[in-house]
């Protein structure tokens, strides 16, 4: 029963994200407040464009610190930040690479996921959230307003680090949100190493339904065949991929 009442719920969240008039989306709403900035000491204090915070995420130990790998950047999806990435950081770490090489950022304010497999595998999201005192309502996003967010830091990650070159892993919304990056910005391409898009909705997704468009400001541009989707994609799939 408990599960069937779960699942009947995010029905019903699906259901009102889909018919919220254009006039109210939920990407136009301001995140509770800037997500925690943990880079590290010297890193530039970057700006969200969108609402003038300041940018959150992680990575960083001092400029021009030693490291043994090209900087890897995590992209989170809609709805969260940076702290999605945690667990993945710690894996990473646990396989030898350090802070100097592990980067996220958080593009639209402080976000989270309060569902149970968030609350069993992610405590330090969790507690994070918990001690920022985060409301638990979820703010949607979407891309185009936060290309420049991603871009400024791919350019300082670049600058603290001395390394050009740099990889990209992202999820959801963050692989769209990349892949729009590296199109406004071709000459990133040559210094990208590896792109890893993990359930981008490179071709629509099943949260954007026909007729969503205009009620949900992401499926405005993710839905299945929107202009903006077929530019991002180029003709007959042509800038799909970079390299």
């Amino acid at each position: 029963m408990t599960r069937r009442l779960g699942s009947l719920v995010a029905v019903v969240a699906v259901l009102v994200l889909w018919t919220t008039p254009a006039t109210g989306e939920p990407a136009h709403a301001q995140p509770q407040r800037a997500a925690r900035v943990g880079f590290g000491p010297g890193f530039p204090a970057l700006v969200d464009h969108e609402w003038g915070f300041a940018l959150g995420g992680f990575g960083g130990v001092g400029a021009g610190a030693p490291r043994k790998h090209t900087p890897v950047i995590f992209v989170h999806g809609n709805t969260v930040d940076a702290a999605d990435w945690y667990v993945v950081r710690d894996d990473f770490k646990a396989a030898g690479w350090t802070d100097q090489e592990l980067w996220a950022i958080s593009y639209n304010g402080l976000g989270g996921n309060s569902g149970t497999a968030t609350q069993r595998f992610q405590p330090e999201a969790v507690a994070e959230h918990a001690a920022m005192r985060w409301d638990g309502n979820v703010r949607v996003t979407n891309n185009s307003v936060n290309v420049a967010d991603l871009y400024d830091l791919v350019r300082a990650v670049q600058t603290y680090t001395g390394s050009a070159r740099f990889s990209l892993v992202g999820h959801s919304l963050g692989v769209t949100v990349a892949r729009k990056m590296l199109k406004d910005h071709p000459e990133l391409r040559a210094s990208l190493v590896a792109f890893v898009g993990i359930a981008g909705g490179n071709h629509g997704t099943s949260f954007c339904p026909p007729g969503s468009e205009g009620n949900v400001v992401s499926c405005d541009e993710i839905a299945a065949n929107t202009p903006w989707l077929n530019a991002l994609n180029g003709a007959s799939g042509s800038d799909e991929t970079y390299g």
